[in-house]
């Protein structure tokens, strides 16, 4: 009887253990689900991030809203520097064989011969629409940093 009882006891004592490792385990288990659930919320938010602020993103969206007053301004530069010959046409998607939407910047210029891409211009077409680009961006920019003072200056105002 002796012997049963210890048994017994070492029994109860051995269960006692394993209830109290299958509870801690348990506990575990819901606070790394938790966790789990925690990191996969925060990869969307990541990968919808990356996917925003990515060149097909708002940048996209930005550029594509300018692109018409972007070749208007450069096709003014760019006639009065060839002489009327030259004239271009920014592009910010194009059609893929597949089907798919491309967001690329691409730049097609309408010479005297037809059009063209940028890449396939002779040495002095190139400069002429490296010019006629660069004037404008560098307005732009100023245009940019004016409206940035601007604002800061009408919140600073304001306070």
């Amino acid at each position: 009887e002796d012997e049963f009882e210890g048994c017994a006891a070492t029994c109860l004592s051995t269960c006692g253990e394993v209830a109290a490792q299958r509870a801690e385990q348990e506990a575990r288990l819901v606070t790394v689900t938790g966790e789990r659930a925690a990191a996969d919320v925060d990869r969307l938010l990541h990968s919808t991030l990356h996917k925003a602020y990515s060149p097909g993103g708002i940048p996209a969206m930005i550029l594509a809203g300018v692109t018409d007053e972007l070749n208007e301004a450069i096709n003014l530069s760019l006639a009065r520097l060839s002489g009327g010959e030259l004239s271009v046409l920014l592009r910010t998607s194009r059609e893929t064989g597949t089907g798919t939407t491309e967001n690329k910047v691409s730049v097609l210029v309408e010479t005297p011969t037809g059009t063209s891409e940028y890449e396939l211009l002779s040495g002095g077409q190139k400069f002429r629409v490296d010019i006629a680009h660069t004037t404008r961006f560098l307005e732009l920019r100023k245009m940019v940093k004016q409206l940035f003072l601007v604002e800061m200056l009408h919140l600073n105002c304001n306070k």
